[in-house]
């Protein structure tokens, strides 16, 4: 399928399921566009993240897309991970977004990314971080609502 394409099958699922189908995590392109969706992606490429002064502030900008990566990543994922006989698989990331978006409207997990984005950003300036991937995951993971002891669940994926 072309992107448009991808893109109007997405927008009719979301509309109708408005939900994120499960089908999505062996389909990267549509849980992208999905995710995209419901992160205003186009919207904040278009209109960036600007400084108290004005400028482009490429930090946040930065942080935005790779948030958004490690999620898509997250929905996408073939194995299990597992932590203390906690297991995540890409249907928990599923439900942790679709619980978290506004009925999967466009811009349904803005505030989610925002706030995941500000914890990001202040451990980056406070935070020794060995694997900034993993630690995004978990960030991620612990906004998301599950239970405390599946949140290091994605540390060792």
């Amino acid at each position: 399928m072309s992107e448009e394409e991808i893109q109007d099958k997405v927008m009719e699922e979301l509309t109708i399921q408005q939900a994120i189908p499960y089908q999505y995590a062996s389909d990267p392109k549509m849980m992208e566009c999905a995710i995209h969706y419901l992160t205003e992606w186009e919207f904040r490429c278009k209109h960036p993240f600007l400084t108290t002064r004005g400028f482009v502030d490429d930090r946040r900008m930065n942080a935005f897309k790779f948030c958004i990566e490690c999620l898509i990543e997250m929905a996408c994922a073939r194995q299990q991970a597992n932590d203390r006989g906690a297991l995540i698989s890409y249907a928990n990331v599923i439900d942790a977004i679709n619980r978290n978006s506004d009925r999967c409207t466009e811009g349904g997990l803005s505030e989610f990314l925002e706030q995941t984005m500000d914890d990001f950003l202040h451990a980056c300036e406070h935070t020794e971080i060995t694997d900034i991937r993993k630690y995004t995951k978990s960030l991620i993971w612990s906004r998301s609502g599950f239970p405390i002891q599946t949140i290091y669940t994605f540390l060792v994926m």
